[in-house]
């Protein structure tokens, strides 16, 4: 049983290897489940693999498993991904316009500052991962 401070995504184990899981699912959008996703290029369903490292005895390719993180970490990644990102180009823009740069100029090197703060990110990457913990749980339900 989950508690209220995890997420959890059911998925199927795509493969086992070197004590590491990758689990297939699906993401759904909050909009994927209307009726209306069919006529609306906003509903989104994508499939992403996760990589597990766990204790893979037990497991096998195929199986119906369940995946977690705890909800401080599901927010960390919110702030990497969209607010601090978000943040930078607001502050950037409303200061850039404050020294007297013309709008369009202040608007696109906002924008272009987005691209070394996701290079640090990448850059980044295997240390950011190692704080964030996915665990595996067999589902009841084959």
């Amino acid at each position: 049983m989950v508690s209220v401070s995890t997420i959890e995504h059911k998925g199927i184990i795509d493969s086992i290897s070197d004590g590491k899981v990758k689990v297939k699912f699906t993401a759904l959008s909050a909009c994927a489940a209307c009726h209306a996703k069919a006529y609306c290029s906003a509903a989104e369903m994508e499939d992403k693999i996760v990589e597990v490292s766990c204790a893979t005895k037990g497991f096998s390719p195929g199986e119906t498993v369940s995946i977690n993180l705890s909800l401080d970490q599901g927010y960390q990644a919110l702030l990497i991904g969209y607010v601090y990102p978000f943040l930078l180009v607001l502050l950037s823009l409303v200061l850039l316009s404050a020294t007297g740069v013309k709008e369009l100029y202040a608007g696109l090197i906002s924008l272009f500052l987005l691209f070394p703060y996701y290079l640090i990110v990448s850059i980044l990457q295997k240390r950011i991962d190692k704080k964030f913990q996915f665990t595996i749980h067999k589902t009841e339900l084959q």
